[in-house]
């Protein structure tokens, strides 16, 4: 069934601690955006060796069990997928690894927010002079290059997460150019595995704090375009979304940069395999 926009395959319920509506809440939204296929993937965070994940164990039990029941609610009306976001898998690569054997899951996407044992980037202040920005950036950036070649996962998860921050911050004049050797490297690397790249939606939705943030996609455009060139075939797209009213914002911009990137069809993931859709 072709729909006015195709895939929304990045988004949060109640069951991610930074979640705020229920599962048929954020899927009915979708229904209503007329998104073709939709997935929630939560929030699976590890912060390293003897973290206590019963709490985490019981979020993604009951996401996957609301899912589940998602997926025959909206049979016929849209396609809802079991999806899991692996927050820093290789902190406890072992649990990682043992939570994809334990559930049914359609789509996995890897997300890095913090390198081991750093500051998540969201939490980054400029006024702490103890923190070097640049010093975070290179780890993080480094540590994406492990994951990847970890590679036990569907698609990678906003590369330029750290980014959204800055600008968030209102340092759009960062040089941000001084990573590209690393995120060419991690583009690559994901070409060379056959891993799928993620384009985020998240920067287009209005900043409340600060009107003046301009919009932007995570990663840049240019990151989208250079996956193609070296021959990516598998690009997700995703909202990001905590809230329903979010859902769907900014997937019209993302497939105008896919289509001038050079892509026709956009990639989702079903039982762990890869399926696209015209747009």
């Amino acid at each position: 069934m072709q729909t006015a926009l195709p895939i929304d395959i990045h988004n949060h319920s109640e069951h991610s601690y930074d979640g705020h509506s229920t599962v048929m809440e954020m899927c009915q939204a979708a229904l209503e955006k007329n998104i073709g296929v939709f997935s929630i993937t939560d929030h699976y965070d590890y912060e390293g060796p003897g973290q206590d994940l019963t709490q985490l164990n019981a979020a993604i039990k009951q996401s996957v069990a609301d899912l589940t029941a998602a997926k025959e609610f909206f049979k016929g009306k849209m396609e809802v997928l079991t999806g899991v976001e692996l927050g820093q898998p290789l902190d406890n690569q072992p649990e990682a690894e043992a939570l994809q054997a334990a559930y049914p899951f359609d789509f996995i996407l890897a997300g890095l927010h913090n390198a081991p044992g750093r500051i998540d980037l969201f939490d980054y202040d400029p006024k702490d002079e103890s923190c070097d920005l640049d010093a975070e950036l290179e780890l993080y950036f480094r540590h994406t290059l492990d994951i990847i070649s970890w590679g036990r996962f569907d698609s990678l998860a906003h590369l330029t997460y750290p980014f959204r921050y800055i600008i968030r911050l209102g340092m759009s004049d960062y040089p941000f150019g001084k990573w590209d050797d690393l995120l060419d490297a991690a583009v690559k690397a994901l070409v060379d595995k056959g891993l799928a790249i993620e384009l985020n939606a998240g920067g287009f939705r209005p900043s409340l704090a600060n009107p003046n943030i301009p919009f932007y996609a995570i990663p840049d455009a240019k990151w989208i375009r250079r996956y193609r060139e070296l021959g990516g075939e598998r690009l997700t797209m995703g909202t990001d979304s905590h809230r329903p009213f979010h859902v769907g914002v900014g997937l019209e911009n993302c497939m105008a940069i896919a289509k001038e990137a050079g892509f026709r069809d956009l990639c989702y993931f079903v039982d762990r395999q890869p399926r696209f859709v015209r747009f």
